[in-house]
């Protein structure tokens, strides 16, 4: 069957969304996810009407979003877990249980944010593809060249700065988030 999870997350100082990473499995069909303000008004923050497992990333807004206190954060992912999910790791669908294997499920979403300054709605926080370190809007083998030379020199220079190398989001620029480029250029 079809199965929608939402959860709520209350929002109790104003803060700064810096990036968001829904994750679930190969169940996963789709994810929305928006803030709604005291006020009622609604913040959208993502929406992903066709998920792919292959395909997932840190999300970045194009600038800081301010997140007011009081603001409810809600989150909704709708899973398939029938036959007519092409990706379902089970024929005929079975019963599935959270955990961390792929053929498990996971409803995991990190937020980071950071305390709310005035003026941070201001920042720009650049529209970059993730590991799109020429920045030259695709990835390919020139960007797995750079990042490459970055670890085994450990000289990433400016690009230390930058999120856009630290694919796996563990702030930490290694081999791992070689692998994860390249594996992002070959799906």
């Amino acid at each position: 069957q079809e199965t929608t999870i939402t959860r709520t997350l209350y929002i109790d100082e104003t803060v700064s969304m810096v990036n968001i990473l829904p994750h679930c499995h190969l169940l996963g069909k789709s994810w929305e996810i928006y803030a709604t303000t005291p006020s009622s008004e609604i913040i959208p923050i993502i929406r992903i009407n066709q998920w792919d497992f292959d395909w997932q990333s840190f999300y970045y807004p194009e600038y800081l979003l301010k997140i007011p206190a009081g603001s409810t954060i809600t989150a909704t992912c709708i899973y398939d877990n029938t036959s007519n999910n092409p990706d379902n790791p089970n024929d005929p669908p079975a019963l599935v249980f959270p955990g961390q294997g792929t053929t498990d499920e996971m409803f995991f979403i990190p937020i980071e944010f950071i305390p709310y300054q005035e003026g941070d709605e201001d920042i720009y926080l650049g529209n970059f593809l993730s590991g799109d370190l020429n920045q030259d809007g695709t990835l390919n083998v020139l960007d797995v060249v750079i990042l490459t030379n970055c670890v085994l020199v450990n000289n990433c220079g400016e690009l230390e700065n930058s999120y856009v190398g630290d694919l796996n989001g563990d702030e930490i620029w290694n081999v791992l988030d070689i692998v994860q480029l390249v594996n992002l250029i070959l799906s």
